[in-house]
């Protein structure tokens, strides 16, 4: 084989992979059957109320994981999670274990551990941009309340590269509903 026809052969290769992508997209609406979400007054939602670790999504998160993300805590000792504000850019949260056993609390300041977008909480949980190979990666979660007063989290999931000439791009997104506890 000729050298020219071996350049062309890998340039023809080389084209292909680059032409060739993998795409991962998992948007899931908002489930009929759960309460409305509420009306938008503000761009942030008052969250004060105490709510359920375990909720309804399809999966086994639980809310404690959104406030706590990478603690070694076992979180399924958590039966509720009370939250206050935001009050004065504040937002208060305090992991309960039961009635009165305080687990763990937090509190997030406003555009430093949260910012508010149309009517959500928007916690920022990982993030991360890798300039070789080219790969960007950020999950953040967005809590809002329904009409009823439980707890909405949607969770999005988004990455994009290149790795060997290949792009790629995740996209995903999953709804969490938690219920109201009694105090």
């Amino acid at each position: 084989m000729k050298m020219a026809e071996s350049v062309g052969v890998v340039t023809t290769v080389l084209l292909a992979l680059g032409c060739a992508s993998c795409v991962a997209i998992d948007r899931r609406d908002y489930p009929k059957d759960w309460s409305p979400v509420r009306a938008a007054v503000g761009p942030c939602p008052n969250l004060t109320g105490s709510y359920a670790n375990r909720g309804y999504s399809g999966t086994e998160e639980s809310l404690a994981q959104w406030i706590l993300p990478k603690t070694t805590y076992p979180l399924e000792r958590i039966e509720r999670v009370s939250i206050v504000g935001p009050v004065n850019g504040i937002v208060t949260v305090r992991l309960m274990e039961g009635p009165s056993l305080e687990a763990a609390a937090r509190e997030w300041k406003q555009d430093v551990d949260y910012r508010c977008d149309n009517g959500s909480v928007v916690l920022s949980l990982q993030g991360f941009f890798a300039p070789l190979p080219a790969f960007g990666y950020s999950k953040e979660a967005r809590l809002t309340r329904t009409v009823d007063g439980q707890l909405v989290v949607e969770t999005a999931e988004t990455g994009a590269g290149v790795i060997v000439f290949v792009p790629g791009y995740k996209n995903v997104r999953r709804w969490h509903l938690y219920p109201v506890a009694a105090e």
